[in-house]
Formats: structure tokens, sequence, C-alpha cells
């Protein structure tokens, strides 16, 4: 049964990349949209203050477990800068270094 509007995978397709490729250009949009409204440098150089005066220097992104970005801001969102998780709320201070 095909139901319509759902995706199919096409294995034999000759353009194995380019619907990956659209997919990751569609992340990164919606990624600088959320960096943008949120107010955070994205994939840029930190310094990062978190509660606890813990400081981190890095670049600043978004955790790799979110294959899909949303344009709202989600609560559970996570951050990660030199291997550390946090989320938006845990930090005090974010200023970019490069």
């Amino acid at each position: 049964m095909n139901i319509p509007g759902q995706g199919q995978f096409n294995f034999d397709s000759g353009q194995s990349e380019q619907g990956y490729n659209q997919w990751r250009e569609e992340r990164w949009q919606a990624m600088r949209q959320l960096s943008r409204k949120m107010g955070l440098p994205l994939e840029r150089r930190v310094e990062v203050w978190l509660r606890g005066e813990i400081r981190l220097n890095g670049i600043l992104r978004l955790c790799d477990d979110m294959l899909f970005v949303s344009n709202d801001p989600n609560p559970r969102l996570e951050l990660i800068v030199d291997n550390v998780r946090f989320t938006p709320e845990e930090m005090i201070s974010c200023v970019v270094a490069d």
C-alpha cells in the first residue's frame, strides 16, 4: 500500500548524495535561523561560562543527536563545546573568540 505524501527510498538511484546534501543544507539553514532567534553564535569559536564557574573554549555546536533542527526554541535543546553538553539555561555568558 502506498501512502500519499510518504517519501520512499530509491537505493538504485544514481543520485544517492543529492538527497543527503539537500537535507544537510536545510538543516544548516534551520540551525542558522535558530542561532539568530536565540542569539547564539553556533559553529563559531567561543568562550562559554556555565553555572558553577565552569569555563569552556571551543566551537559551539548543537549536539550531534539532533538530526532535525526546529525553528522553535526547544527547552531540551542541548549544546556542546569541548565535548561538554549543556543547555542554554546553564550558560552565564558566551563570547565569540574568533
